[in-house]
């Protein structure tokens, strides 16, 4: 079966008060050849998107109310999935009922076969586990079994910000979402794997690196701020189903425009507290 190989990027574009970082995400993807499927995911895009996508070349793929996952219209603000000609949308989008995320099936244009895009913009666990109905497994257990309602095994392709760190339990512990990674303790000792009830279909997480040759790498995806103290967490990467090959990188710059301007510690913001994570994707 030939592959299919995919460029990709997520990105926050939290504070982008000027649209700066929706041009660098929108002029990165179209900067893809045509031929070759580009698909981004964005979280806090700005309103003036849609405008700005007509002149891009680029597609847009935004819910329509009443289309959300489970109950309710669940159309999430400011998230959203953009691609090129490459790749055709099939179905309608769907939105997550509690608005965390979209979902897009697409076909590649020279290939017959399907994958999900998902979108996701996670809600912070400090807020979201004092629900009653978190359950065990808490807010990340919730986000994949509405996930689970509309995936039926097929390649699936979710990004973004799910606001925790890719190694933290509310990502791989079994009864919350489940992403294996030879790193986590849940992959790598006997007696959690034994206790494995999988209650999903494990998925597999990519954690992003960083150009070496960068004098500072990023310590982080994001800059957390809390009560006055910053510090720098990985909190936007890219998962998959386990046959999926992902190989991600946080983009500290492009073409010249600096990101984060690194110093000792933390990076300067300069168009968002994010900074994007860029993949080559090969489903």
């Amino acid at each position: 079966m030939q592959p299919i190989d995919v460029k990709a990027l997520t990105w926050n574009l939290n504070w982008d008060r000027r649209g700066n970082a929706l041009d660098t995400a929108l002029r990165y993807l179209a900067a893809v050849p045509q031929n070759t499927p580009a698909v981004g995911a964005l979280q806090e895009a700005p309103q003036t998107l849609s405008s700005k996508i007509v002149t891009s070349g680029l597609s847009l793929q935004k819910p329509a109310a009443g289309t959300g996952t489970g109950t309710g219209t669940g159309v999430p603000p400011g998230i959203a999935i953009v691609h090129n000609q490459a790749l055709t949308p099939v179905g309608n989008v769907l939105a997550d009922s509690d608005g965390e995320f979209i979902a897009q099936k697409f076909s590649e244009a020279t290939i017959n076969r399907e994958f999900w895009v998902v979108s996701v913009h996670a809600t912070s666990l400090r807020d979201r586990e004092m629900r009653r109905d978190s359950g065990l497994g808490g807010a990340r257990a919730l986000l994949r079994d509405r996930i689970n309602q509309f995936h039926n095994g097929e390649p699936i392709v979710i990004m973004g910000d799910f606001n925790c760190e890719p190694l933290s339990e509310a990502m791989y512990f079994w009864n919350a979402f489940y992403a294996t990674n030879t790193k986590f303790p849940a992959y790598t000792q006997p007696v959690r794997q034994s206790r494995c009830t999988r209650l999903h279909p494990p998925l597999k997480v990519a954690i992003p690196s960083w150009k070496k040759r960068a004098k500072v790498g990023p310590q982080g995806t994001f800059i957390f701020n809390d009560n006055g103290h910053e510090s720098a967490h990985t909190f936007d990467f890219v998962v998959t189903d386990e046959a999926t090959k992902v190989n991600a990188q946080i983009l500290t710059s492009w073409r010249r425009t600096k990101l984060w301007s690194p110093n000792a510690t933390l990076g300067k913001i300069n168009l968002s507290d994010h900074l994007p994570v860029i993949a080559d994707i090969t489903i």
